[in-house]
């Protein structure tokens, strides 16, 4: 029916999830400032600012495109509570990119710092999964069995995926049941 990208839409579901929660989060912040979150990240690992990282993309600067797009593999892999070792596997098998362990990790300590609502987030899901499961705050949908990863991926994930599934929802709705819908 529709094909779509989400973009980024785990790590803005995983930034609201972090303000719901009561915790001060820096991708919150940057995506209400407009900041790409792999740009942001790439250039804390280049060490330039964020508006010099953008002026250099924005002029073709190959060395920021590659750290753009290395950036997303913490961006896409940590989230979830993945391992050195995890992100590693992660970069060859999404992005075909081979990492040693020793940079595996000073990616994952510059993730850690960018993103520092990461550490109280990742506090919370361990309370939640010593409970055994995991409810989405918003919809009260309930996951059992949880460990740590999928505990950690399960309230950000999961409020893409109800958001989708509800959009889905109100398209068809529109489609058979609204008599007035163009649709």
């Amino acid at each position: 029916y529709v094909g779509s990208d989400y973009g980024t839409a785990e790590l803005c579901a995983l930034g609201q999830i972090c303000i719901n929660l009561g915790i001060d989060s820096k991708m919150a912040q940057a995506i209400n400032e407009g900041k790409d979150l792999h740009l942001e990240l790439a250039s804390k690992l280049l060490n330039i600012t964020y508006e010099e990282a953008k002026e250099r993309k924005q002029k073709g600067d190959k060395q920021v495109k590659e750290m753009r797009q290395l950036a997303k593999v913490p961006n896409f892999g940590l989230p979830g509570g993945l391992s050195a070792d995890g992100l590693q596997s992660f970069a060859k098998s999404a992005y075909d990119i081979e990492l040693n362990l020793e940079t595996c990790q000073q990616l994952k300590t510059s993730w850690f710092e960018t993103w520092t609502e990461m550490k109280p987030y990742f506090n919370f899901v361990s309370k939640q999964v010593k409970k055994g499961y995991m409810v989405q705050h918003f919809t009260g949908r309930v996951r059992g069995g949880v460990g740590f990863t999928d505990g950690a991926n399960t309230l950000f994930q999961g409020l893409v995926a109800d958001g989708a599934k509800e959009a889905l929802n109100k398209v068809v709705y529109a489609c058979f049941m609204d008599t007035f819908s163009p649709l």
